[in-house]
């Protein structure tokens, strides 16, 4: 799994997402930009740990050794956390956090109000028995307390918090 803070700043973001929480269409553009790539990064690094290019897998020498998966509450938390998750308070953070910029359930906002959801949710993450790699907006791997720290600082200075957050095989 892996966990990136997205590149919203000062100067990419919008007024609305500055200010109220809330992503227009330009930001929503931007955040798909960002997630994109993301996915791209982590299925280069998959190849390139395999030693295979995309072409040798598009003319059928290798199975696809890179796909992302949704995290479900059933599949993923109540089974693979190494703590105990109410679902009912992993859905209602999850509606108050999750953004959404593909429709998938991808993203998790940091929203003024919603701080205690949002480290609920971190937490949840942090305690999955899975790899999780936790990575800055330009890819470099963190280790939990500078992650927690990066995201600190970017609500200090009034940055949005973003989170995308993906599940991946790796074959």
């Amino acid at each position: 799994m892996s966990i990136q803070i997205l590149d919203f700043n000062l100067e990419n973001s919008s007024k609305s997402l500055l200010e109220e929480m809330q992503l227009n269409e330009e930001d929503k553009k931007l955040g798909q930009d960002f997630l994109f790539k993301h996915e791209k990064f982590l299925s280069d690094e998959v190849y390139e740990s395999h030693g295979i290019t995309y072409e040798e897998v598009e003319n059928g020498e290798y199975d696809e050794p890179f796909g992302v998966l949704e995290i479900d509450y059933d599949s993923d938390i109540e089974r693979f956390c190494k703590t105990s998750v109410d679902e009912k308070s992993y859905y209602k953070a999850f509606e108050l956090c999750e953004i959404g910029l593909l429709g998938l359930g991808d993203c998790i906002m940091l929203k003024k109000g919603s701080e205690e959801n949002f480290s609920f949710l971190l937490n949840v993450f942090f305690n999955l028995e899975y790899d999780v790699c936790l990575r800055d907006q330009n890819f470099d791997v963190h280790n939990k307390e500078s992650f927690v720290k990066q995201i600190k600082e970017r609500q200090a200075k009034g940055i949005p918090v973003v989170l995308n957050y993906i599940l991946y095989i790796n074959e």
